[in-house]
């Protein structure tokens, strides 16, 4: 295993695939998010020529734009479950709430509205009264919640709540793949 540094801005993309491509590796993994990404992947592509994992954090939609056709074959772990087909209630419930502002599914989306949907059972299981403490109290006494779904399950030492994870690849025209 090799590990490459890359500046937050991508300025050394290019010598960082280089240094990657002389270690021969089966797969890139990339642990960065954000602009440094639309360099980094195009170096890779030119000078590796290898699969590119990345955190879900990185798929931002503007990334993947900015990407292009380059984009195709990305490789994203997933926290979340799949926004684009109405399988569960929470994906359901998630178009619903889309479809009344005129938006499209994303990834973004299904993240923000299920954190937002654990935050609410968590204040409303803390109680009337409103304080960090009662959110906390709340949030721990979620052992198994099924939010649509998607299981959560907290506790005293337990702050996680969630071992999701899936891999979706970046397809033709931008397009998610399972």
């Amino acid at each position: 295993m090799v590990q490459a540094p890359l500046e937050a801005n991508g300025s050394d993309a290019v010598a960082c695939a280089q240094s990657l491509a002389a270690a021969r590796p089966q797969a890139i993994i990339f642990m960065a998010f954000g602009p440094s990404m639309v360099p980094f992947v195009k170096a890779a592509r030119a000078h590796v020529g290898v699969p590119i994992y990345a955190v879900s954090i990185a798929n931002s939609p503007q990334i993947l734009k900015a990407l292009g056709d380059d984009a195709r074959g990305l490789a994203f772990t997933q926290t979340v479950p799949y926004p684009f087909r109405q399988t569960t209630p929470l994906t359901r419930d998630l178009a619903a709430a889309l479809a009344r502002e005129k938006l499209e599914p994303a990834y973004d989306y299904m993240f923000g509205y299920l954190n937002m949907r654990v935050m609410i059972e968590g204040i409303r299981r803390g109680g009337k009264q409103v304080t960090s403490q009662s959110i906390v109290r709340g949030m721990e006494s979620m052992t198994k919640v099924d939010l649509g779904g998607y299981p959560v399950a907290y506790g005293p030492n337990k702050h996680h709540g969630s071992n999701f994870v899936e891999i979706t690849i970046v397809g033709p025209g931008g397009r998610w793949m399972r």
